[in-house]
């Protein structure tokens, strides 16, 4: 088992990013310039719906589906999940229900609009990919 302070230790040294969690530490995938201009217009526009009110935003990072999100379900505050795809047009939106369970909306078209109703913000995917270049099919 890798302790927290050992963990911390590797990371600072490493070329490439890792995660650590329960004891473990996990490489993470480098990221892209569409990845960078994703979180960019995903943090863009929730500081802009958000500014009035008491939420604050910061850059949010793409999940995976696999132990970190088993994690966050433990977490009794969070409502939604959510995995922006980079590689293609799709946004996985998992929302919490009554009895803990989760609804997923899976939204694949720049034509549709991703809401977030525990913080009754509405965000165009085409806004969230603008920019976002995909190599030809």
């Amino acid at each position: 088992m890798l302790t927290e302070q050992h963990y911390l230790a590797l990371e600072r040294a490493a070329e490439f990013k890792s995660e650590y969690f329960d004891g473990e530490m996990f490489a993470m995938s480098g990221a892209s310039m569409r990845h960078a201009d994703l979180q960019s217009n995903i943090q863009g526009e929730l500081f802009s719906a958000l500014r009035s009110g008491d939420c604050r935003v910061y850059g949010p990072d793409f999940n995976d589906r696999g132990l970190k999100f088993k994690h966050y379900r433990t977490i009794a505050s969070l409502q939604d999940y959510i995995l922006v795809t980079q590689t293609e047009i799709r946004i996985e939106h998992y929302t919490r229900q009554a009895d803990n369970l989760w609804i997923l909306r899976d939204y694949q078209s720049l034509e549709e609009e991703m809401t977030i109703s525990s913080i009754a913000v509405s965000l165009p995917l085409g806004r969230i990919y603008d920019r976002a270049e995909f190599p030809a099919a």
